[in-house]
């Protein structure tokens, strides 16, 4: 196994994954992981399992997390992941089993645009959509950087999908009735506990719909 090719895909893989990796043992990081990523988020998670043992992938990581949009910090962390899996034959077979097995999972990864990447996994049908990324200043995931502008899928019978912009504090919900709204001045905090919510059409209707100001279509994106 050459170790070169093997680290870009799989520093690709986690990327997107990689502020709830950090957070792997915290409840409600876990969660959020599990809900965007499905069955990515099971082999994500045990790649990482067996990465983030060395210091220097884990550091590597950490900054790939804060600038995901930097190519230097992205290269840096596939350098780092190339480095352990060349210095450790054990870890290279380990690593070599697992991505195996997430690629006949139908785990894989494909880049969409310059700074997007979609993880899709054939067993669980989910796909998470990653553009820019922003970090919550506040909320119960304790600084987890999210994601911003992922389109997030949900299990409603209201709702079928969101995306949140913290930077702009604008939630774009999508009905399960096919119209689009964009919510304005929404806290992270909100958006939190709307996805963690058990019924998250009850939680629409009583902190969301008819609170913040909102349009109908999308939510505009920066050029």
């Amino acid at each position: 196994m050459d170790s070169q090719e093997p680290a870009q895909k799989i520093a690709a893989f986690l990327l997107p994954l990689l502020p709830y990796l950090l957070k792997v043992g915290e409840k409600a990081a876990e969660e959020i992981g599990k809900k965007i990523g499905g069955e990515a988020w099971d082999r994500a998670r045990a790649l990482w399992e067996r990465l983030r043992g060395r210091e220097r992938v884990q550091k590597a990581a950490e900054a790939a997390a804060a600038l995901p949009d930097n190519p230097a910090i992205r290269q840096g962390m596939e350098a780092e992941i190339a480095r352990a899996l060349e210095e450790d034959p054990a870890l290279r077979r380990e690593v070599a089993r697992l991505w195996g097995e997430a690629e006949a999972a139908g785990v894989t990864v494909t880049a969409l645009g310059d700074r997007s990447v979609a993880i899709g996994g054939s067993v669980s049908g989910s796909v998470i959509v990653t553009g820019d990324r922003n970090q919550v200043g506040a909320g119960s995931l304790q600084q987890v950087k999210w994601p911003r502008n992922t389109l997030i899928e949900v299990e409603s019978s209201m709702i079928n999908a969101v995306r949140y912009d913290e930077e702009r504090r604008l939630l774009e919900v999508h009905f399960n009735s096919g119209r689009v709204y964009c919510y304005e001045d929404v806290p992270p905090e909100v958006f939190e506990e709307l996805l963690e919510a058990d019924s998250k059409g009850q939680y629409m209707r009583a902190n969301i719909i008819d609170v913040y100001p909102y349009s109908r279509g999308p939510c505009r994106r920066r050029r």
